[in-house]
């Protein structure tokens, strides 16, 4: 899926780009998601940006859950990993790209490549998704 492989690879290059003194976070979003930035930073300062930490919220479909892992955020609904979480990401994903080529998706790839670092998701209610589609 050269499509998602391209998508997880943001992060490796975000980090690569942006990193040093004063980031504490990184934070993915599809491009049709509004984001309450000051919201955003108030719920993040809950968490240690020291540490290990992927923060999001799961679908609400259960069936998007069950395909996927209950364990991954949906980018979608904005995920945020840690600095140093996403330096250890970004430092193993050629080897986690290697190991995952039948994954779908680049919020699955990651999320497994997260839980090799031994991190689970930390939920936060706070991170959905809302469509306003009418069917």
């Amino acid at each position: 899926m050269p499509f998602a492989i391209r998508m997880v690879r943001v992060i490796e290059e975000t980090f690569m780009l942006h990193h040093g003194p004063g980031v504490r976070w990184y934070v993915m979003a599809d491009d049709d998601t509004v984001l309450m930035i000051d919201n955003l930073v108030n719920v993040l300062t809950k968490y240690d940006h020291t540490k290990y930490y992927y923060v999001g919220m799961n679908s609400e479909c259960i069936v998007s859950n069950f395909g996927n892992s209950f364990q991954m955020a949906f980018g979608g609904a904005v995920y945020a990993l840690s600095y140093p979480l996403a330096q250890a990401v970004a430092k193993n994903m050629d080897t986690c790209i290697k190991r995952y080529p039948y994954l779908y998706g680049s919020d699955h790839i990651l999320q497994a490549c997260i839980a090799d670092l031994g991190v689970t998701i930390t939920l936060e209610k706070g991170f959905h998704q809302m469509s306003n589609q009418t069917r």
